[in-house]
């Protein structure tokens, strides 16, 4: 009979096991480490393509009787990175049955420089050769940042940006998630987790607790992230359950949320696929206009409406801005809520620029000017015949508004492309 994940690890409930996690107790310790993993596989989509591309996942010296193994696919994806103790064959045999699951077929070794003078190595080597797994090189750990590759004969010093912690130990990421429970306590950690997060400043954050949560669920469940007027997290509640194909709305369960906190202004609907993908379908796409109708109604603003899968999170919005015909009254979002990568960098800079054009031109004060794009990120440009024409500094789409009804009536490429082609704005103070 198969354990639930709380008697796997010596507790009754979520909540005590919630809080040994939160203690770091020793008795948790794999658990933690396949959550940090899951954490950080949000990201791991790209290739290793250079040596480089490893250091990443070089968390320390490992210990003088322990090896680690970064395995990867035919695609040089990451998909497992295991560690097993040198003197005791069932660890290794179990850190490579982990690798193996998780379509590992090359790999990367990395070892203390004590550990190649170690009477157990060539037998353990061997044992990897039998599995067919294909060594790609050998790395030497001398000090925290400094490493060297044996196989291609290079030496790294690196910093702490090149750090993401994967320590899994030897946890077997498939024996977990066969657990008794263990979509329950996911979820529920989730929940502990999420709140108090911004969705704009905390996005990637909450998207990885998400993934954790729920993509491992063998059916769809349906849910709500509810933020207050400035994009902070208040709570996150599943509202129907589905089967392996599909969820439907329940909007009465959803109302009962909505009305038992008058703080809530905006939600992020969210529901997972169990097929791994992420992709919408066709009925995910049209049941945005409804859940806007009905929110609308109660004076919520639909923030955006995720799909969770196995190979990330999709962002309907994002991808089909012009299904999302309301704008966000209620939500304050903050306008900087930029990663550090040029394009972004650039964003900064074009809109800084606009505010400065603005305030040069209209006589309004920058800071006044930086509130009102604060604000819900629209500026107005002119009125003709009732009908107002705003720019938007999100999408780079002139809207056209009239009594009846709201069009794009005009995309750009970026805020510079606008300003030097058709910058003529009025603004309501």
């Amino acid at each position: 009979m198969n354990k639930t994940i709380y008697e796997e690890f010596g507790c009754t409930t979520k909540e005590e096991l919630y809080q040994k996690i939160k203690l770091n107790d020793e008795s948790v310790r794999q658990l933690k480490a396949f959550i940090d993993f899951s954490k950080a596989s949000y990201k791991l989509t790209e290739p290793i393509k250079t040596n480089e591309d490893v250091l990443k996942y070089i968390s320390g010296i490992p210990e003088t009787d322990e090896s680690k193994i970064l395995f990867l696919n035919l695609r040089n994806i990451p998909v497992y990175l295991g560690t097993c103790n040198i003197c005791d064959e069932a660890s290794q045999r179990q850190m490579l049955l982990n690798g193996l699951n998780a379509s590992g077929v090359k790999f990367f070794c990395i070892n203390n420089p004590a550990l190649e003078k170690h009477p157990n190595i060539q037998n353990f080597y061997s044992l990897v050769a039998s599995c067919k797994l294909k060594l790609i090189d050998s790395i030497i750990v001398y000090e925290k940042n400094k490493c060297y590759f044996e196989n291609s004969k290079q030496a790294y010093i690196f910093d702490e940006n090149c750090n993401i912690k994967l320590n899994t130990k030897e946890f077997a990421k498939n024996k977990i998630q066969d657990l008794i429970n263990y979509n329950e306590f996911t979820q529920y950690y989730c929940k502990q987790e999420i709140q108090g997060l911004n969705i704009f400043k905390d996005k990637e954050k909450i998207n990885s607790l998400l993934k954790i949560a729920y993509q491992d669920s063998n059916y769809e469940v349906l849910g709500a992230i509810f933020t207050d007027k400035n994009g902070n997290v208040l709570d996150i509640e599943n509202i129907s359950y589905g089967n392996i194909k599909t969820v439907r709305e329940n909007y009465i369960e959803l109302s009962k949320h909505l009305l038992r906190n008058e703080n809530i202004k905006g939600i992020i609907k969210f529901h997972n696929h169990p097929s791994g993908k992420s992709s919408p379908s066709s009925k995910d796409l049209s049941n945005i206009e409804n859940n806007i109708n009905y929110l609308d109604k109660i004076k919520i603003d639909l923030i955006d409406s995720y799909v969770i899968g196995k190979d990330g999170i999709f962002s309907i919005k994002s991808k089909y801005p012009e299904l999302f015909t309301n704008k966000l009254i209620n939500i304050h979002k903050p306008l900087f809520t930029f990663e550090n990568n040029t394009a972004e960098k650039d964003t900064i800079k074009d809109i800084e620029n606009l505010i400065n054009s603005i305030s040069e031109s209209t006589g309004i004060l920058d800071m006044d000017v930086r509130n009102l794009i604060d604000k819900n990120a629209e500026l107005k440009m002119f009125e003709d015949n009732n009908t107002k024409y705003t720019f938007n500094v999100e999408d780079y789409g002139i809207r056209k508004y009239t009594d009846s009804q709201e069009e794009i009536y005009k995309k750009y490429s970026s805020i510079s492309d606008f300003m030097e082609n058709d910058c003529d704005l009025e603004l309501d103070m």
